[in-house]
């Protein structure tokens, strides 16, 4: 009987070192999964948005494009770095993950490198084309945005990060619609 009882007491002792030494790692919630690919979108919207006045360098624009490009530059700079020092204060938000599958992925990037052929002097669109072809690429970065920040905003429960987004949302959707104004203004017929 005392054998067993040892034995029995021996098997629990290495059993619980062995639960101890590689503790299941759980998986986040969906809610939390929902989250972070949304902030890491926001995150990639604005990297991508941020680049827009390097297309200004290349081509001669009207002084209202290159206004309005100024302050869609600022307000993406200025958010990348917020949600970038957001990602640092709370450890769970990932940057990286943003949920899309790699055919995604890959469709983006193909889309990004015909847009940028677009706005290369001589062989790239004439200047109203240009124009036109920047403000509704940027547009439907900042109406992504204002999607995003909206359905981050009925999950999100951190007050912050609820005023960060909010406000994101509200400056997304000005400017978005300073691009809708000067589109329809200058570049589409009535």
């Amino acid at each position: 009987m005392k054998f067993l009882i040892n034995k029995f007491l021996l098997i629990l002792f290495f059993y619980s070192l062995s639960c101890s030494a590689s503790p299941e790692k759980s998986k986040p919630s969906k809610k939390l999964n929902y989250k972070i690919s949304g902030y890491a979108q926001i995150n990639s919207m604005f990297s991508a948005l941020s680049w827009a006045n390097k297309a200004l360098i290349l081509k001669f624009e009207t002084e209202e494009v290159d206004e309005l490009i100024t302050q869609l530059n600022k307000f993406s700079k200025d958010n990348l770095s917020n949600i970038q020092k957001i990602a640092k204060a709370h450890k769970w938000m990932d940057l990286n993950k943003t949920g899309l599958p790699q055919i995604q992925k890959d469709i983006l990037a193909e889309k990004q490198k015909e847009r940028i052929k677009n706005f290369l002097p001589l062989i790239g669109k004439s200047q109203i084309k240009f124009e036109r072809e920047l403000l509704t690429s940027t547009k439907a970065g900042l109406n992504n945005i204002a999607y995003l920040t909206e359905a981050l905003l009925k999950v999100e429960t951190n007050s912050k990060l609820k005023a960060y987004l909010s406000q994101t949302n509200k400056e997304s959707k000005k400017l978005y619609s300073k691009h809708v104004k000067l589109l329809q203004k200058n570049y589409y017929k009535n």
